[in-house]
């Protein structure tokens, strides 16, 4: 089986801040006392607003995350490719998948699309929509979408803080389209470093270099290192030439990357983060839990995204003594995010086995 490519996997996370931030306009557009500052900074994106979409976030409009660049990453031609070979992909590794009763009701009827589509009535009905990255997001999972609304707003009160706290030294790994240099207000005197595959930093470079209307919030320094995460000499290199110091405190970020690499290649990158990091350092990182497999099975694009895993963990704190950052450890698994943004009482049922880890040296 073909794997869906590291470019297109950044898509795809991108596509779902899309669909979030669509409903952080409409929250703010119907909302009768939002205020001048919120609507100023919408504005960029009303033209490309798209009103029909339904509404999928109604019970978490209080953590909404609003991330403009998403809406450039995810309109350019080489993104409607990736949607439409995507869709030719599963289908063709599972004939029939589109059509079946149980992915009617249990994906399209729950995102409110047409039930009665052939295949290819599906994908003109996607491809021809305002946004086919963001319908393409829909059809992938309602689950997956508020799980990356729970993680994003996560990780972004994570940072918020360790910026107040006067941290000059962000670096993330397996960036894709994180836009967290650019969207959160980082201070001046700050570096934000970024590490991930060419075709990725080049996209994004592209991309980014071709947003006039949306200020930049960040004041931070933007470096991008192009390079394979298990090549460790040649992106420390380039981190060190760089500015980076290893005697400052740092915080390192992998929000989607640790899935996507083999055992022994996250045991390298959690040694070398180590070796880089002087005490009061911090890490974010998220993990699948080893039994994610048996959920989702009504969506073929959800499983052949999850084929493309190469690691998995069967407890939570497996990766700590590796990374050897063991003070103030806090793991959330996603229902307790939940109950962390006071969305639910209760600890629902998860989305995604995943969770969230954060530690300092």
């Amino acid at each position: 089986m073909e794997v869906i490519s590291i470019p297109s996997t950044s898509l795809f996370v991108c596509s779902s801040r899309l669909f979030i931030t669509n409903s952080f306009i409409e929250r703010v557009l119907n909302n009768p006392n939002s205020d001048d500052q919120t609507k100023e900074l919408v504005k960029p994106l009303l033209g490309v607003y798209d009103s029909s979409l339904p509404n999928l976030l109604e019970k978490y409009l209080s953590i909404l995350v609003y991330d403009p660049y998403s809406y450039y990453f995810c309109q350019t031609a080489e993104s409607s490719l990736i949607v439409s070979n995507a869709m030719d992909k599963a289908n063709l590794q599972y004939p029939g998948c589109y059509e079946s009763e149980s992915f009617r009701k249990e994906v399209l009827e729950e995102i409110k699309f047409p039930t009665n589509l052939s295949f290819k009535e599906l994908k003109q009905y996607i491809m021809s929509s305002k946004s086919p990255m963001m319908s393409w997001t829909m059809l992938n999972s309602k689950g997956l979408i508020i799980h990356m609304l729970l993680r994003t707003k996560y990780i972004d009160d994570f940072v918020q803080e360790k910026i107040n706290e006067g941290y000059e030294q962000f670096v993330i790994l397996g960036a894709g389209f994180d836009t967290r240099g650019y969207r959160m207000p980082f201070k001046s005197g700050t570096t934000v470093w970024e590490v991930d595959f060419p075709e990725v930093l080049n996209y994004k470079r592209y991309v980014i270099e071709g947003v006039k209307d949306v200020p930049k919030v960040s004041q931070a320094d933007n470096v991008y290192i192009i390079s394979d995460l298990l090549a460790t000499k040649d992106w420390t290199e380039q981190l060190e030439a760089t500015g980076f110091n290893r005697n400052k405190k740092t915080i390192w970020i992998m929000e989607g990357l640790l899935p996507y690499i083999e055992r022994s290649g996250v045991s390298s990158v959690l040694k070398t983060i180590n070796s880089l990091s002087t005490s009061g350092s911090g890490v974010c990182f998220e993990n699948i839990l080893a039994d994610e497999s048996k959920y989702d099975k009504h969506n073929p694009i959800v499983i052949f995204m999850y084929s493309t895993m190469r690691s998995h963990t069967h407890l939570p704190f497996e990766f700590i003594p590796e990374l050897g950052f063991t003070k103030d450890v806090k793991v959330l698994y996603e229902n307790q995010t939940q109950k962390h943004f006071k969305i639910s009482d209760e600890e629902d049922d998860c989305h995604v086995r995943s969770y969230l880890t954060i530690a300092y040296k």
